[in-house]
């Protein structure tokens, strides 16, 4: 899943450059808001909407700018770099920027640095590699690592109950709402809230760790993820060692594959390399925008390919 073979941005320009290329881009997305701005007027104007419904559709109008925002960011990154890591343009929050009546702020996070729950299964298959890490996550939270087996039979086919902690049509229907199993990839970690023994505490401490993109999906970036991510790699891995080495990381904007596999913190330890990338094609864009009375938050899933081709492929607004 790479891309041209081209200089890592951080390593080309450094910081330095790196944070004025930031401003820069702060300086599009400032145009962009104003162009919306413009643009929301003029269309509120011929409809004639109430001044309520006319701050909701410039706030929209802003939040589509800020996606704008975002795709050109991961562009312009993907044409400067060849890996993903931290240190990198779109990794900077585009903060708090005011404008006429609103503001506007956002950042970018990738996916690939979560562990992705559809992952578990693969072609009808368990996958032992995804599932002990997960199992390991879980433990790392302080939440009951049984809690795999209710996922694992939320996003299976058949209907067999993973003895004894999972859950199948027979639990779910007796729930209010009632409900079938999923049977298939999540299409978003909300689903979460829906299985037995989530709830809204547990759910907060597993959200920021996990991710549910395509099955295909499972490599995790080693050069994004998190301190509790990187224990779940391996046996006897602690948060504090891994955020150690995460603060490596950053000082040394991203390791090599060979050198993350070497490195001290996982000398003794059996570090399975499959499904560990340095590359990323999904990202999550969380942006609020306020304009006058009207405050928003939009979520956007945004695929990166190969070709460079940036794209959002889903979005919702809290």
């Amino acid at each position: 899943m790479s891309r041209p073979s081209k200089p890592c941005f951080g390593q080309r320009f450094g910081r330095r450059q790196s944070g004025a290329a930031l401003i820069t881009v702060i300086s599009v997305v400032a145009f962009l808001v104003i162009l919306s701005t413009g643009m929301a007027v003029t269309l509120d104007r011929e409809v004639r909407l109430s001044g309520y419904n006319q701050a909701g559709r410039q706030a929209e109008w802003l939040a589509q700018g800020v996606e704008v925002w975002s795709t050109q960011t991961l562009a312009l990154d993907g044409e400067e770099s060849e890996h993903d890591n931290l240190a990198e343009i779109w990794a900077a929050p585009l903060p708090v920027t005011a404008m006429e009546h609103g503001s506007v702020s956002a950042r970018i996070e990738d996916l690939q640095g979560r562990i992705n729950l559809n992952g578990l299964i693969k072609d009808g298959q368990r996958q032992p590699l995804q599932v002990a890490r997960l199992r390991r996550l879980l433990t790392l939270l302080d939440i009951d690592e049984e809690l795999v087996y209710v996922i694992l039979d939320w996003l299976d086919e058949d209907d067999r109950v993973s003895f004894p902690h999972g859950a199948e049509d027979d639990y779910y229907l007796n729930q209010t709402p009632a409900r079938h199993t999923a049977n298939g990839p999540m299409a978003s970690i909300a689903e979460l809230k829906w299985l037995k023994g989530v709830n809204e505490a547990l759910f907060t401490r597993l959200a920021p760790h996990v991710s549910a993109l395509s099955p295909e999906v499972g490599g995790i970036n080693i050069n994004t993820a998190g301190a509790v991510v990187l224990a779940s790699l391996a046996d006897g891995l602690t948060v504090q060692s891994m955020e150690q080495l995460t603060e490596e990381r950053e000082r040394t904007e991203g390791f090599s594959m060979e050198a993350f596999v070497q490195h001290p913190a996982f000398a003794g330890r059996e570090l399975p390399t499959q499904e560990l990338v340095l590359t990323s094609s999904y990202f999550q864009l969380s942006a609020d925008v306020r304009f006058q009375d009207i405050a928003l938050r939009r979520i956007a899933r945004i695929w990166r390919d190969n070709d460079n081709k940036v794209q959002v492929i889903g979005r919702w607004t809290d």
